[in-house]
């Protein structure tokens, strides 16, 4: 029989995937208790704690009105905190990995950047596959880490992150004109990444500690410049993409 504390971490997990891995609901949307849980087949306590649990972590908000909650919507300000703590996290993680990883740790990574890799000569940038690759990369570091709460911490990180740009920016981009990101361009931000991610993968393989933390914070600095870059444009220009996001 599973345990209670065990189930209840189960479905906060699959309320956070659906909730901002999915893609399915906006930043700013309503989330009713009844809806979220039948539509998870699942019963309506466990669901109101993981609420309960998202509201404290400030990704769910009052609707203003006493009915409910939404999820919350980012301002750049927002993002930028966002960013400052994964940047923290991530740093850590790289370097204990670089510590702790085990030789199937450092072959998953191989293989995820690999993937991501072929992605990225099959110009594949908007695909399910490349967020997954991606996603996947800083996932499988976190796990490299040894350490369960950052492995966990930063994993409900990334499912927000996807949530954000599923949100506020993938959809207001196909809300747009359809201009997308010139192929050169994406390109390009698919080649920063990746590189990015070998000298992280390199520094973990090699064991240097520094080296890994240095690099994997510069990565995500870089991420946050180039987010911040189309946020702004998405203010002024009705058009942009940013799928190499990192």
């Amino acid at each position: 029989m599973q345990a209670a504390g065990a189930e209840q971490d189960t479905v906060y997990d699959r309320v956070m995937h659906y909730l901002f891995g999915s893609g399915a609901v906006q930043p700013g949307a309503r989330v009713v208790e009844t809806q979220l849980a039948a539509r998870l087949g699942v019963s309506r306590i466990p669901v109101r704690e993981a609420l309960g649990r998202l509201r404290g972590q400030g990704l769910l908000v009052s609707d203003g009105r006493g009915r409910g909650m939404r999820l919350r919507q980012y301002s750049l300000d927002d993002i930028a905190n966002f960013y400052d703590y994964r940047e923290m996290l991530e740093g850590g993680a790289a370097r204990a990995a670089a510590r702790a990883a085990s030789p199937d740790d450092v072959e998953r990574l191989t293989a995820i950047h690999a993937r991501a890799t072929e992605l990225a000569a099959a110009g594949r940038y908007e695909t399910a596959e490349w967020f997954a690759a991606d996603h996947g990369f800083h996932a499988a570091l976190a796990d490299a880490s040894r350490n369960e709460r950052i492995a966990r911490a930063i994993k409900h990180l990334l499912a927000e992150l996807h949530g954000i740009f599923y949100g506020p920016i993938y959809h207001r981009i196909a809300a747009s004109r359809g201009r997308k990101l010139k192929r050169a361009e994406a390109t390009r931000h698919a080649g920063v990444a990746l590189r990015e991610h070998q000298v992280i993968l390199a520094a973990v393989r090699s064991g240097d500690e520094e080296l890994a933390e240095r690099r994997a914070r510069h990565h995500v600095r870089h991420a946050l410049r180039r987010l911040r870059g189309v946020m702004v444009s998405l203010e002024t220009v009705p058009a942009g993409d940013l799928a190499a996001h990192g």
